[in-house]
């Protein structure tokens, strides 16, 4: 019994842990994807204005 709990509360942490550095990763992705948008909406912007 006591090993179970031990073994409980160590999955709790890893859980939570998981959880905070996969809300982590994903915001760092999210923010990384706008930033490479930006640059490709940038690039087309000067595109259609070198065409004009």
């Amino acid at each position: 019994m006591i090993v179970n709990i031990v073994l409980v509360q160590h999955l709790k942490i890893f859980i939570l842990l998981y959880n905070r550095v996969f809300l982590a990763f994903t915001y760092q992705v999210y923010e990384v994807g706008i930033i490479i948008a930006y640059i490709k909406d940038e690039r087309i912007k000067r595109g259609n204005s070198n065409v004009t």
